[in-house]
Order: C-alpha cells, then sequence, then structure tokens
C-alpha cells in the first residue's frame, strides 16, 4: 500500500515539474491531485462491504475480483486514449 502511494506522489510531482509550474502552487496542486488520486481509498470499503454483503460466498469474492480486474483495464484503455490524442496535438 506505501508503495503504491508513494509511487503516485512521485507521478504528481513529476507532472508538476514537467508542466514547469510555478513553486507558488506546486501545494495547491498537490492538495488537488491528492484528493483526485486517494478518493477510492474512501470508496473502497463501502464497495467491497457493498459487494460481500452479510455472509460472502466463494461466488461473491469471484465477482469483487472480477471487477478489481477489470477497473484496471479501464484505467490502461483511458491512458492509451489520452496518450493517443496528446499525439494528434
Amino acid at each position: 500500500m506505501a508503495l503504491g502511494t508513494y509511487a503516485l506522489r512521485g507521478l504528481y510531482f513529476a507532472i508538476i515539474e514537467e508542466t514547469k509550474t510555478p513553486i507558488q502552487l506546486t501545494g495547491t496542486l498537490v492538495g488537488i491531485i491528492s484528493v483526485v488520486g486517494f478518493t477510492p481509498d474512501i470508496f473502497m470499503s463501502l464497495f467491497v462491504g457493498y459487494m460481500l454483503g452479510e455472509n460472502p460466498t466463494i461466488i461473491e469474492y469471484q465477482h469483487l475480483f472480477s471487477y478489481f480486474s477489470i477497473i484496471p483495464i479501464i484505467g490502461l484503455l483511458a491512458t492509451i486514449g489520452f496518450r493517443a490524442n496528446l499525439k494528434k496535438t
């Protein structure tokens, strides 16, 4: 978990540096990016609780892990789409 958290921080500091954002805005941008980047952590426990229900069975766990496999694929497709869009401009 910590590795993912620090990897995300490294990414947004790299993005801020590459965009040559003034140092006065760095704190504000880090706050905004953190809210957006860590928002899934807020809802994940609610989502897992909803998915597993009162008496979790193997089927519910399989559905949960299926969703956990689909979500990164959607993120990868979005990244590929954004990258293709950037190359056009």
